[in-house]
């Protein structure tokens, strides 16, 4: 579902980020979940129909309500004046959410905005280019002890 489509290599670069913080759990099915409040209604719905499928949606309104939702879910740090910051290193401890009710969401909106859309627009590569920095700096968090460096996402 992710990667059947036309995006550009920030895209494909974004699943792999995803995909290799999923790898890095075991690919485990917590039962931690992402908050809910303000997320768009659409996830619900997926969710529901056993996250089949992709979801129509309308562009600017689900753009809104996506960075509504992407800004509250973040770390209070990341946040100043209401704008995400990509900058700080602090506590990825309430966003990094593995399996199923995890970052997987965040992902599926933005396919389903992409989807939407037609084509790459700024926006939406802001909002790619957000989650691969949150994701690249999750798995430095993550692989903090370990003795190998993971390239940091500068876009």
């Amino acid at each position: 579902m992710l990667t059947d489509g036309e995006e550009g290599t920030e895209w494909k670069d974004v699943v792999g980020l995803w995909w290799k913080l999923e790898e890095s759990t075991g690919f485990e099915s917590s039962t931690k979940t992402l908050p809910t409040s303000g997320r768009p209604k659409e996830v619900v719905m997926w969710v529901r129909n056993a996250r089949k499928g992709i979801l129509d949606v309308l562009p600017q309104s689900f753009s809104d309500q996506w960075w509504q939702w992407w800004t509250r879910i973040n770390p209070e740090w990341r946040v100043v004046d209401g704008t995400l910051v990509k900058e700080g290193d602090g506590d990825w401890e309430e966003l990094r959410c593995p399996g199923q009710n995890g970052l997987l969401n965040v992902l599926a909106c933005l396919k389903w905005w992409r989807n939407a859309l037609g084509r790459d627009t700024e926006d939406w590569l802001d909002a790619v280019r957000d989650v691969a920095w949150a994701l690249s700096q999750m798995q430095r968090y993550v692989f903090s002890n370990c003795f190998f460096s993971i390239p940091q996402v500068t876009n």
